[in-house]
């Protein structure tokens, strides 16, 4: 009875290694996915309309208020604002979902440096990317 076990692990334990080699080796062999999006890609369907908050943590009240009126003339959908919970001396853009489009443009419409964007993903909150004032906010391109 044990060695009836013991050969049929071993023919198990093959059968297993001989499936995860092959994976393996199908792995290496394969190319990596293209991750580039086309133009036509960019301007329809998941980054059409950009869903963010914009929160002030640079001290200075009304000023997420303002940048509200002037995203949603630009076409974003502002959905909330608010303060956030310290002061910044930096604006950044917290990327919500990893869509990087969408925050570069973003980025590109308040005229702010793609390096001021930061990724914690969040999709509880339903948005693509959160908007953090800080005491820099005049040097924005945002009509105030």
């Amino acid at each position: 009875m044990n060695k009836l076990l013991l050969k049929t692990s071993i023919v198990i334990f093959s059968i297993l290694s001989v499936f995860m080699l092959l994976s393996f080796i199908l792995r290496l062999n394969s190319s990596p996915m293209n991750t580039n999006l086309s133009e036509k890609t960019e301007n329809i369907g998941f980054n059409k309309t950009i869903q963010l908050n914009v929160l002030n943590a640079s001290g200075e009240s009304g000023i997420a208020s303002k940048t509200r009126n002037h995203l949603r003339q630009l076409g974003f959908d502002v959905v909330e604002i608010g303060n956030y919970d310290k002061l910044i001396d930096s604006t950044i853009i917290i990327d919500r979902l990893g869509d990087k489009i969408s925050s570069y443009k973003l980025s590109k419409a308040i005229g702010l440096d793609e390096k001021k964007i930061e990724t914690v993903i969040d999709s509880s909150l339903y948005l693509r990317a959160t908007l953090v004032l800080g005491k820099d906010f005049s040097n924005l391109r945002v009509n105030l």
